[in-house]
């Protein structure tokens, strides 16, 4: 999971993007929106000379890529901010990768515009070189963590073979998936490493079938 700390930073940054192209930005602000004028709280919230009023949806992921079920979750979200909107769209920036299929199925079925991170850096101008080294923190905390899980999948020792195994073979993935779950021992000790290897059985099993990737706490930002 990440630290709150780096979603506040990456909200800083986008408000910045945002200023450049001459907004003035609130963040973190409780606007009431929906039918019934309920109240939320608005990640970014920008208006400029023109009138507009736009509100900002801000996604970070220890994903590389956006999962379609992270985008239908994030984009309902933001399609929710529409009563805010005033002469412009909704608009959710994620700082991951979104294929272009997705991102334009998306902007279409919530009426949103996305910025991924590839467009985020694009149009980031001066704000460029900060939005880079929290990507590359990122990208070495995502590289730390797929390394760890990788090395306990490959040394957990393979179960012993009994009668019932002659159910037909499972993917390579789920064969490590189930050798690391056998082969962990009970109690305390491990009880991390039993969460982080339900979360996998979890999203192997589902995949798309979640609107949301299962999360496991992750804490080494504290370099921000």
């Amino acid at each position: 999971m990440i630290e709150r700390q780096v979603w506040v930073l990456f909200e800083k940054l986008v408000g910045k993007v945002l200023e450049q192209r001459g907004y003035d930005v609130e963040l973190r602000t409780s606007r009431p929106f929906g039918p019934r004028l309920r109240f939320g709280e608005i990640d970014v919230l920008a208006r400029n000379d023109n009138g507009e009023v736009l509100p900002v949806e801000v996604k970070l992921s220890m994903r590389d890529q956006v999962s379609l079920s992270q985008l239908r979750d994030a984009g309902s979200v933001a399609g929710s901010l529409k009563d805010v909107a005033v002469k412009t769209r909704p608009l959710l920036v994620y700082g991951a990768l979104i294929e272009a299929s997705r991102r334009e199925w998306a902007e279409q079925e919530f009426q949103i515009e996305i910025w991924d991170r590839e467009v985020l850096l694009e149009r980031a101008g001066r704000v460029r070189d900060e939005l880079d080294i929290l990507f590359r923190r990122l990208d070495d905390q995502r590289a730390k963590y797929e390394s760890a899980r990788t090395a306990t999948y490959e040394h957990a020792p393979l179960a012993a073979p009994t009668e019932a195994a002659a159910e037909p073979e499972v993917e390579p993935q789920g064969k490590a998936l189930i050798a690391a779950l056998v082969a962990l021992p009970a109690g305390k000790k491990d009880a991390k490493t039993y969460e982080t290897i339900c979360r996998d059985i979890i999203a192997y099993l589902f995949s798309d079938d979640l609107r949301a990737r299962p999360k496991i706490e992750l804490s080494d930002f504290s370099g921000l």
